[in-house]
C-alpha cells in the first residue's frame, strides 16, 4: 500500500489532495508544503488535485459512525458545520448519498431527521417540540433545505393536513392536476371577465342547496411574516370573498379539484356544479382557496406558493380543527377570520377567498399576465348588483345575496346591499322547491343523472311538474332606502319535443335537461310610492 508522510503521521492517497478547503485532517489533508515538489510522483501515488463533494459528506458519515450518540467535540463541530456548507450546493452529491448533519446538541444525524425552525414567530406551547429534533443553529435555513434537512413549517401542515401525493406522510395534497396554467389560460378565454363570474359563484352556492350568500369587498392586507410559505405574502392583499351557509361535501372537494371533466352531470340539478365556471376566478388571482367545515383548501396551479405543491396534486387541504394551526401561523389564517369562521371549530358554511393578483406577480403569471386592481373589483361587484335581482327569479335555493364592504381600517364588513326574494303570500314557499325535487331528489340522497333520466323517461308529460308563484323581490342599500318589484314566474320540465330530445338514444348523452322559466314584472315599489309598469318586461331562463 502507498502511504504519504504527511509531517506527524502518515496518510492514504486517497485522503490526500494538492487543494483542500478545509483543514479535515485526519479524513482528508492537504499535501504538504515540505512535499509539494514532488508533485509528479503524489500524482502517480493517487493523490488527487482537490477534494469532490462526495468526499466531505463520506467524511459527514465518518464523523457520524465514529461519534455515534456522543456530541462532538468544539473544534470536530465546527469542522462538520463548515462541510456541511461546503456540499450545500452540490445537489447531485446530497440527494445521491447519506447526509449527515449535527443537531442543536452536537450529535451527528440523518439530514432527513433534522428539522430547521423557520417558524421563529410560534410561541411556546404552538407545538411539542419532543416531536422534532432541530438541526445545529449554525446550519442556516437555506443550506439546511439544500441538504435536505426539512421545514419545521412543511412538518406541522403534515401533522393537520391530508396528503393525497405529496411526499409528506399522512397528508393529502388537494389541487387541480388535470391540466394547469395552460388549461386555465384557456379556460379564461371562454370566461370573460365580468358579473358572470359572480353568477358562477352564486349558481355554485345554489347547487350546494345554500339559501344566502355574501360578496365581501375586502380592502386590506394582512401581515406576512407568519405564513405557510414565504412565497405566500404575494397573496396578504386585498381579495374579493364569496361566502354561502352550505358545506362543502366530500364530492364537491373532489368535482372542484377538475378542470372541466362535466362533474356537474353528476348531479343534474347543477347548473354549474364546479365545472368550468369556477376556474373563471382565476381571472382574479392564481391562488383561491375557501374554508368549509372543518377544511381550509388552498390551490396553487403554479406549484410556486404553497409549500410541497406539485404537478400531480397543486394544492392542500389543511383540517384546521385537528390541531392549532391559528396559532401556529397566525398571519396566514388572519384573513379567514370573517363571517363567523374562527379556525378552530367546525364552520358551517362555506368561505372562498380569491386574493388579487398584483403587478409584480401578474409579470410572472402564466395564467393571466394581468393584475386585478380594487377599483375594477369594485366595479364588478357594482355591475353585477344592478342584475342581481334578475338572479333570484330562478335560483333554485338562494333566497338573498350581500354585498359588504372591508376598508383597510374597518374592523367588521359594512353591509352596503342586500336583495331578497319570497313568496307572496308566503303560505306558498314550498313552490319554490316543485321542480328542483323534482330533478335533484331530496338533500338527504340526491339523484344521479341516470336515475333522474329514468324517472323522465316513464313520466307521462302530463304528470310533469311546473310551478306559477307571484314572488317579491326586494332590495335595500347602506342609506336605508329600500325597493320592491312584483314578479309572476312561471317554470316547468318541458313535455313533447323537449323531453323527446333529452330521452331519445341518439340525443340522450347530452343529458339535456328541459328545465326552463319565464317571469314578467307586475309591479314596482320604492319609497317615493309605486310605479306604473307599462310595457310587461320580462325574463326567461334554461337549465339545459
Amino acid at each position: 500500500n502507498n502511504w504519504i508522510w504527511m509531517g506527524d503521521d502518515f496518510a492514504s492517497p486517497d485522503t490526500v489532495a494538492f487543494k483542500c478547503a478545509l483543514n479535515a485532517r485526519p479524513m482528508l489533508s492537504a499535501v504538504p508544503a515540505e512535499i509539494s515538489s514532488f508533485a509528479k510522483l503524489l500524482r502517480a501515488m493517487g493523490v488527487r488535485e482537490s477534494f469532490s463533494g462526495a468526499d466531505y459528506v463520506r467524511s459527514l458519515a465518518s464523523m457520524a459512525d465514529a461519534h455515534g450518540s456522543a456530541p462532538l467535540t468544539p473544534d470536530r463541530l465546527e469542522l462538520a458545520i463548515a462541510m456541511v456548507q461546503c456540499v450545500a450546493d452540490d445537489a447531485a452529491v446530497t440527494q445521491s448519498l447519506a447526509m449527515f448533519c449535527p443537531d442543536n446538541s452536537g450529535v451527528m444525524c440523518p439530514a432527513t431527521e433534522l428539522v430547521f425552525n423557520d417558524a421563529p414567530w410560534m410561541p411556546a406551547g404552538a407545538f411539542n417540540s419532543d416531536d422534532f429534533c432541530f438541526v445545529h443553529p449554525k446550519i442556516s435555513i437555506d443550506v439546511g433545505d439544500l441538504v435536505g434537512v426539512r421545514s419545521l413549517r412543511r412538518q406541522l401542515l403534515l401533522k393537520n393536513s391530508d396528503l393525497l401525493d405529496m411526499g409528506l406522510q399522512d397528508a393529502e395534497a388537494f389541487g387541480q392536476s388535470e391540466s394547469l396554467t395552460g388549461r386555465l389560460r384557456n379556460i379564461l378565454e371562454l370566461y370573460p371577465d365580468g358579473p358572470g363570474i359572480i353568477n358562477e359563484m352564486i349558481q355554485n352556492a345554489d347547487d350546494a342547496r345554500a339559501t344566502e350568500v355574501t360578496i365581501l369587498v375586502n380592502r386590506k392586507s394582512y401581515p406576512s411574516s407568519s405564513l405557510l410559505s414565504p412565497q405566500m405574502a404575494s397573496w396578504q392583499g386585498p381579495a374579493i370573498y364569496f361566502h354561502n351557509n352550505a358545506v362543502f361535501r366530500p364530492q364537491d372537494f373532489a368535482n372542484l379539484t377538475r378542470i372541466g371533466q362535466g362533474s356537474k352531470l353528476d348531479c343534474l340539478g347543477k347548473t354549474g356544479k364546479f365545472g368550468l365556471g369556477f376556474n373563471a376566478v382565476y381571472h382574479f388571482t392564481d391562488l383561491p382557496s375557501f374554508v368549509s367545515g372543518e377544511y381550509l383548501a388552498y390551490f396553487d396551479p403554479h406549484t410556486s406558493f404553497l409549500p410541497g405543491a406539485t404537478l400531480q396534486h397543486p394544492g392542500l387541504r389543511i383540517k384546521f380543527t385537528r390541531n392549532n394551526i391559528g396559532t401556529q401561523f397566525p398571519d396566514q389564517m388572519l384573513p379567514y377570520m370573517l363571517m363567523g369562521c374562527d379556525l378552530q371549530s367546525h364552520y358551517q358554511g362555506t368561505l372562498f377567498r380569491f386574493p388579487l393578483r398584483s403587478p409584480d406577480v401578474a409579470k410572472k403569471s402564466e395564467v393571466k399576465k394581468d393584475a386585478y386592481s380594487v377599483k375594477e373589483l369594485q366595479d364588478l361587484v357594482e355591475s353585477f348588483r344592478r342584475v342581481a335581482p334578475d338572479a333570484l327569479l330562478f335560483l333554485k335555493h338562494i333566497r338573498t345575496i350581500k354585498i359588504c364592504d372591508l376598508g383597510p381600517d374597518d374592523d367588521a364588513p359594512k353591509l352596503v346591499y342586500q336583495v331578497s326574494v319570497k313568496a307572496d303570500p308566503p303560505q306558498e314557499n314550498q313552490k319554490f322547491f316543485t321542480i328542483p325535487s323534482f330533478v335533484e331528489g331530496p338533500p338527504s340522497a340526491p339523484i344521479s343523472k341516470d336515475t333522474f333520466f329514468q324517472v323522465l323517461r316513464k313520466c307521462p308529460s302530463e304528470k310533469l311538474p311546473h310551478s306559477e308563484m307571484t314572488v317579491v323581490i326586494e332590495e335595500s342599500d347602506s342609506q336605508g332606502l329600500t325597493s320592491s318589484t312584483t314578479w309572476a314566474v312561471s317554470s316547468a320540465i318541458g313535455s313533447g319535443r323537449a323531453k323527446d330530445i333529452a330521452v331519445h338514444a341518439k340525443t340522450a348523452h347530452l343529458r339535456l335537461v328541459p328545465w326552463a322559466g319565464v317571469a314578467a314584472m307586475l309591479a314596482r315599489e320604492s319609497q317615493t310610492g309605486k310605479d306604473h309598469v307599462g310595457e310587461v318586461k320580462g325574463r326567461a331562463f334554461c337549465f339545459l
